[in-house]
């Protein structure tokens, strides 16, 4: 019966490299800055095609924003980059991208840092516990 109910489920992966490919090759097919998640997506349906054949159009949500992570997607846009500062980069997939940087992203740059807290793993519990009480 379980098998009947997942006949027409397709499932599979992407690695982190096959990921990076997917980012670089949607960005200079489309123009476009695929998330890590959603390049998932695409690279998975676009295994799924080539291992059955089957053309159907699909809608892949993209479930993330690319500026969330702004140092693996222009890694995988520009293998060279050597930038570490994380609003630098977001600037930079910008302009590359031509899409603004959300609000969300561009106002932490200014924001004050609210936890300096640090520990020892073993620590943690307590720590954690201390902020919930």
């Amino acid at each position: 019966e379980m098998q009947q109910l997942l006949a027409g489920f397709y499932s599979s992966y992407a690695s982190e490299d096959r990921v990076a490919a997917e980012i670089r090759r949607v960005f200079e097919d489309d123009h476009y800055a695929l998330d890590p998640h959603t390049a998932v997506g695409s690279a998975v349906y676009r295994r799924y095609r080539e291992e059955t054949g089957d053309d159907t159009p699909a809608v892949i949500v993209s479930t993330a924003s690319p500026y969330k992570f702004a140092r693996s997607v222009l890694s995988a846009i520009l293998p060279s980059l050597e930038e570490t500062d994380d609003f630098v980069l977001s600037e930079k997939l910008s302009a590359l991208s031509g899409v603004p940087i959300p609000r969300a992203i561009s106002s932490l740059a200014g924001a004050p840092i609210r936890h300096t807290t640090e520990c020892r793993e073993a620590e943690m519990p307590a720590v954690v516990k201390s902020f919930l009480c």
